[in-house]
């Protein structure tokens, strides 16, 4: 149907023609997927006052403490990044309490400390909700951050624990070469920061 031609044209990232058919899945059935994905295509397309909206919709048909109350709360806070941070991080971490193992609110709340520049924040967050459980996302998340800390060889041994733990994961496969690349450049030719990781 039109939710996995939306999912198809996403792995093509062809955001647009995604959002197009999500739309149309939607209008045949409101569900929490629909609201999900077309909150996260009008938040890649950074059209943040429809991925409110639509959020916001997401959140009165599912209110925060029914079934699918945590991924409402979780699209408020994905939406409202841009405009209102503060609020975002408070919608995210609600619903991280939640579902603590889920990775999407994790990961943009790293995302956003990120974006702020502040690593060690970023690191702190990673810290407090995954350092105990040491998954997968723990270890690549981690690597990207020390990445960003252009601390190459760190980056390395992250992202390799956790290749360890998902040897199939293309992600990390990609991480890792082009970590090895930093590392082997990082000599000479690497001083503008343009040249540096693309996650």
């Amino acid at each position: 149907g039109f939710m996995r031609h939306g999912e198809l044209r996403m792995q093509r990232n062809d955001t647009k023609k995604a959002l197009t058919a999500f739309t149309k899945a939607h209008q045949v059935h409101e569900g929490i997927d629909s609201y999900t994905e077309i909150v996260k295509c009008y938040c890649l397309l950074e059209e943040w006052p429809m991925a409110e909206a639509f959020a916001a919709k997401a959140l009165l048909v599912f209110p925060a403490d029914s079934e699918h109350g945590a991924l409402s709360l979780t699209l408020m806070g994905l939406a409202l990044r841009n405009r209102e941070p503060q609020k975002a991080v408070e919608f995210l971490k609600k619903a991280l309490k939640k579902m603590p193992e889920h990775n999407e609110e994790l990961n943009a709340l790293i995302d956003m400390r990120i974006k702020d520049e502040d690593l060690d924040g970023a690191e702190a967050v990673l810290r407090e909700y995954r350092e105990q459980t040491q998954d997968f996302f723990f270890w690549i998340k981690l690597g990207e951050i020390y990445g960003y800390k252009r601390e190459f060889p760190k980056a390395l041994e992250y992202v390799s624990t956790a290749s360890r733990l998902d040897p199939g994961n293309e992600r990390a496969r990609d991480m890792l070469e082009q970590l090895e690349t930093m590392i082997r450049e990082n000599d000479s030719d690497f001083e503008t920061e343009e040249d540096g990781l693309s996650f």
